[in-house]
């Protein structure tokens, strides 16, 4: 067994980039080793793609445990990490991969792109933290304009690099919540039942854990509405909701200790294969105000059905009271 993990360890550490101290003498080596195995991966012309492109990013890939894989005559070599490019023209992003092949690649993680180049936070964010125990290390090189930087990674992404790194490696953006509001794509339609209905459940609802949620049948509706409005005395009726075109999604804060807590469903949109809910917890700033009393928040928005899973983005802040 020991010969076996030396072995293995011994293969992994000839594969990943040395432990970095991101120092400029690490540059130029980091710089010929990811352009080298990109030429061979990529190919050339994705290479002069690469290049010659205004702006560019060219990820190579972490690895993940355990760092091998077993061949059919029972040996083990290093995993290839994936190589991946993003390259900007006049018109937008392109995604490469082996071959020169063309990677599907969402309009919004290129928009998102744009965002990152220009922000002057991401060319003066300091070396990555080095001091870990996960050798699946990644190298990511980023072009822009007249601006170059390489960054090595050996305990996973991090910083707007990092970031801009996972956006070029899965062709989408995963956390939306890194995202600023304003540059999110147009959300769906959304609608709230009139006042009299949210007053029932908009800090004083019967919901008593953080939930979210989404209501696309009546039976389920009528079950939810119970717990809902559990607090209230003297309930409004069951809102009609015509699940046939609409549906529900539904976000509870859970017990709070004062007043001044509320939570907002902000916008929804939809993305390849899923829908995005964009919701915030708000609690009250140190000069705010609030009433003494266990409040339970929740707000509940109408809109289009749809078959799509429901992932959530949650952002919580303190509201900011003058």
């Amino acid at each position: 067994m020991r010969t076996f993990t030396t072995g293995i360890l011994a293969l992994l550490l000839a594969a990943l980039p040395a432990a970095a101290s991101s120092a400029p003498d690490q540059q130029p080596r980091w710089r010929a080793e990811i352009e080298r195995e990109a030429a061979q991966v990529l190919g050339r012309t994705a290479m002069a793609r690469v290049q010659a492109a205004p702006a560019a990013i060219l990820v190579r890939g972490p690895v993940s445990f355990p760092y091998v894989e077993r061949q059919p005559d029972g040996s083990y070599r290093p995993q290839r990490p994936a190589i991946v490019a993003a390259v900007r023209s006049a018109r937008g992003w392109a995604r490469l991969g082996a071959g020169d092949s063309t990677l599907a690649f969402e309009a919004s993680a290129g928009r998102e792109l744009d965002r990152l180049l220009s922000t002057s936070a991401l060319w003066a964010e300091p070396p990555p933290e080095t001091a870990c125990t996960d050798p699946g290390g990644m190298l990511v090189l980023v072009r822009h304009q007249r601006r170059q930087r390489v960054s090595a990674f050996p305990c996973g992404a991090s910083g707007l690099t990092g970031e801009a790194a996972r956006i070029v490696l899965a062709g989408r953006i995963d956390d939306w919540s890194k995202v600023p509001a304003a540059q999110r794509p147009p959300g769906l339609p959304l609608a709230r039942f009139d006042e009299r209905t949210q007053a029932s459940f908009r800090y004083m609802s019967g919901l008593y854990a953080e939930r979210l949620f989404a209501i696309r049948g009546a039976a389920e509706w009528q079950g939810q509405w119970r717990r809902i409005t559990a607090r209230q005395g003297d309930p409004p009726p069951l809102p009609p909701v015509d699940f046939r075109r609409e549906m529900l999604l539904v976000a509870a804060m859970g017990p709070q200790p004062s007043g001044g807590y509320r939570v907002v469903i902000d916008k929804v949109i939809d993305v390849p294969g899923e829908r995005l809910a964009f919701v915030r917890f708000v609690s009250p700033g140190r000069r705010c105000g609030a009433i003494a009393a266990v409040t339970s928040p929740v707000d509940i928005v109408r809109l289009p059905a749809s078959p799509l899973n429901v992932r959530w983005v949650v952002e919580r802040q303190a509201a900011d009271c003058p």
